[in-house]
């Protein structure tokens, strides 16, 4: 589900203590959360002028904050919105490497659900991926 995080999962998850660390500001954080597995998604950074399809994401998977970039294109024709990631990095610990391709699995989930706009999303858009 996409939603903006509430006052007791930002205490929860450490997300202000993240933001700091990662960006070194806080503000009102939104995800795409899974809570039956305890997985969750966010965007944490966006790339500008030319780079602009170039985004950030955490992904919080076994008590583990992975950090993953990727390029997202975004396309529109008459059967409706599309949304087309590839992996360009994944900051996998040593200790998760056997666990990659279930990782990637919940990745794609995360995304399909976040559909190129979390909370922001207009529509259920079509998502493929190059990895």
């Amino acid at each position: 589900m996409n939603e903006y995080i509430s006052d007791e999962d930002i205490k929860w998850y450490g997300i202000e203590e993240a933001d700091r660390r990662l960006f070194n500001i806080t503000f009102r954080p939104e995800w795409t959360i899974n809570r039956e597995r305890d997985v969750y998604l966010r965007l944490v950074g966006s790339g500008r002028e030319e780079f602009a399809n170039h985004k950030r994401f955490a992904l919080y998977w076994e008590g583990k904050l992975i950090l993953i970039r990727l390029d997202q294109q975004t396309g529109r024709s008459s059967a409706g919105c599309s949304v087309h990631y590839e992996l360009l990095g994944i900051e996998l610990a040593t200790d998760l490497a056997s666990s990659r391709p279930q990782v990637l699995m919940d990745l794609k989930e995360a995304l399909t659900t976040y559909a190129g706009g979390g909370v922001n999303a207009r529509s259920q858009n079509a998502t493929s991926f190059g990895f």
